[in-house]
């Protein structure tokens, strides 16, 4: 189930602090049709997502602070990490990242279409996403709780909304350089009409490649991180109705794959020599949304997604025999969504919703060392309904809550309650307390596929779940001061361990996670605007990739009218390994310096650089060497990560 939001809503939302409005967003007055609806839309969102703790990375953010994919977004958020394997990445959240595979418990939508690939569970990380242009997204909202109630399926930690910007009359373009060989190059294109709009925007690049060393080889792997990408993304909107596509494609080298293995003898050792692998990702959304009384709101769409991962591992054994383990996964899905909001009375609001997901077909072909050949195939269906309401009990006390019952062909129905309330005692003081609950299904490959760790199938895996308790206190200390702090509690049941120990996947995991969180946000004189986050967790040192403390800091300084400097420092505690060490604790420092001139368009020496924006950000200031837990499967259990790394970027918008 996807949030119901029209465009102008959604951007509200993500730009204001979601419980210091709440009180005044109810009492406002609305005098036109359209700002009748937005503004119901934008309260019932707000209400929602009470019993979670939400952080908004904004366009202009992105463009101060010089991100160039969205893996380097996500780790500057609060209570957000990385686990980087040099294919793909891994995101954690509030020291919850219990398996090797977390992002099948993350949902990430792209203009509210789900990613996650219904044979893997997993959503693609900015890693494989790099081929959005990052001028091309309005903002990144990070919610880090479960709200199974509104987004069903996989919303088990979190949820992750990417939004693109509206269609804009003009042509932009970009072009960057940088460190190992990277380049990226971009288009985008609109045009507006009275009623109607559309645009198009392209990125395509390329990164040659750094050296990457593996503690546990004692090796370096040459040019690790090599890969090609591209994306193509086009929007149409017409009146209340709207059309969105997406393709993207990356392909490139896999660094490192589980080693030694046994040969096709069964008696030699065969080892990992290299590997490459192909993705391609196809999704379309046709959608309206809109007002059909003065109180009752309607958002409908219909959906389709096609994804294809191809991999291919070579071995070496008996000095030159060369064995190939390759893996094919390709899958279609479809599906239709339906939600109707109710608004009885400026402080009372209902929303009813039901969606129907259809896998036709999802696709595992494999050759892979001393096992048969295998090309399967599956489908299955999912159907949700729910509802929730939110009900402003007086000035100062709101409440909310709802259920959701999710029944498909493959497992028990799965039922997603969440409860929040919210106590406003002044105008800068905010407390609220919540439970949520999310869940994931059984991946089709954890219940139906013979792999070489677990050679059983499971069909009768059921879901994992989890349960989040949350106590926040919000305060508004002065004009440009704020503060937030949360305590959580989160419990994770009948998780699937890929366990080398046992023959096939079984729900035996609980993870139990409780920490600290808290942050504050300054806006100085003349334009400067600061940030601290620090998350502590309780029991760390008991749970696998879980750091603590996480310490963040940003600075975004103006200067001289055209130029704009932005510092941010990130400290990481260590992690359990799956083997029982630890990772060392690090500090990142990163840097972006963004020329963007002021120029007044009617002056004729100077508008020529209106359009323009030059920007040079700095990762890893300091060349820190540090490092990641690696897989359970995998001999290295550090893998290293990026040296300094710089980047030039040029971008027009005309």
């Amino acid at each position: 189930m996807r949030t119901f939001f029209l465009p102008t809503g959604f951007f509200l939302f993500c730009a204001v602090s979601l419980n210091a409005q709440i009180t005044d967003s109810i009492r406002n007055t609305v005098d036109t049709f359209l700002n009748r609806l937005e503004q119901s839309v934008l309260e019932y969102e707000q209400n929602v997502d009470i019993a979670a703790s939400t952080s908004t990375i904004t366009a202009q953010d992105i463009q101060n602070r010089g991100y160039d994919n969205l893996d380097e977004l996500i780790s500057s958020v609060q209570g957000m990490y990385l686990t980087h394997d040099w294919k793909s990445t891994e995101y954690g959240m509030r020291g919850a990242a219990p398996g090797e595979s977390n992002n099948r418990r993350v949902l990430i939508l792209i203009d509210n279409i789900p990613l996650n690939d219904p044979m893997t569970g997993r959503a693609p990380s900015g890693y494989e996403l790099r081929g959005i242009p990052m001028e091309n997204i309005e903002s990144v909202t990070v919610i880090r709780s479960p709200v199974g109630v509104l987004y069903g399926n996989n919303a088990m930690l979190g949820v992750i909304k990417i939004k693109t910007k509206a269609a804009r009359k003009g042509l932009g373009a970009f072009i960057d350089a940088g460190s190992f060989g990277k380049y990226d190059a971009g288009l985008s294109l609109g045009q507006k009409w009275r009623n109607t709009s559309f645009a198009l925007s392209t990125r395509v690049g390329a990164v040659a490649g750094q050296d990457i060393y593996i503690p546990g080889y004692g090796d370096i792997v040459p040019a690790g991180d090599q890969m090609d990408y591209a994306a193509l993304q086009f929007k149409l909107n017409h009146r209340n109705f709207s059309i969105k596509a997406g393709y993207h494609q990356r392909t490139g080298a896999i660094a490192y794959a589980e080693d030694p293995v046994d040969a096709p003898d069964l008696v030699s050792i065969a080892f990992f020599e290299d590997g490459a692998f192909t993705e391609q990702t196809l999704y379309a959304d046709m959608s309206y949304e809109g007002d059909i009384k003065e109180n009752q709101s309607v958002y409908a769409r219909l959906f389709f997604n096609h994804d294809r991962d191809e991999q291919q591992l070579n071995y070496v054994w008996n000095t030159d025999d060369i064995t190939e383990r390759n893996r094919v996964l390709e899958s279609t899905w479809a599906g239709a969504e339906y939600q109707h909001l109710f608004k009885f009375q400026p402080d009372h609001q209902l929303l009813l919703g039901t969606e129907f997901w259809y896998v036709p077909t999802a696709n595992y072909t494999a050759t892979v060392l001393n096992e048969p050949d295998a090309n399967l195939d599956f489908s299955y269906w999912t159907l949700g309904v729910f509802a929730h309401d939110s009900y402003q009990i007086s000035e100062q006390v709101a409440l909310n809550g709802g259920l959701r019952a999710d029944i498909n062909s493959r497992t028990d129905p799965v039922f997603s309650p969440q409860l929040a309330l919210l106590y406003t005692p002044t105008g800068k003081t905010t407390l609220r307390a919540g439970y949520s609950r999310g869940y994931r299904l059984p991946s089709l490959i954890e219940a139906n596929v013979a792999q070489e760790l677990q050679p059983l199938p499971n069909p009768d895996l059921i879901p994992e779940a989890s349960n989040s308790l949350e106590v926040a206190w919000k305060q508004q200390v002065s004009k440009d001061l704020n503060l937030d702090v949360s305590l959580y509690y989160q419990r994770l049941e009948d998780l699937i361990p890929s366990d080398p120990f046992v023959p096939q996947f079984i729900n035996a995991g609980t993870l139990e996670a409780m920490g600290l969180e808290a942050g504050v946000s300054v806006d100085l004189p003349e334009g400067i605007q600061t940030y601290l986050y620090y998350n502590f967790q309780f029991d760390n040192a008991m749970r696998v990739n879980a750091p603590s403390p996480l310490c963040k800091f940003g600075v975004t300084v103006p200067f001289l009218k055209h130029f704009t400097l932005f510092a941010e420092g990130q400290y990481e505690g260590s992690r359990l390994t799956f083997d029982g060490n630890y990772t060392l604790p690090f500090f990142l420092m990163n840097s972006n310096l963004m020329f963007n001139p002021q120029a007044d368009p009617a002056n004729k020496k100077t508008k020529w650089l209106a359009p323009l924006s030059l920007s040079f950000r700095v990762y890893n200031l300091f060349d820190q060497f540090y490092t990641h837990p690696s897989r359970r499967a995998f001999l290295p259990q550090f893998v290293g990560q990026n040296g300094r790394i710089w980047q030039a970027k040029l971008a027009l918008q005309f």
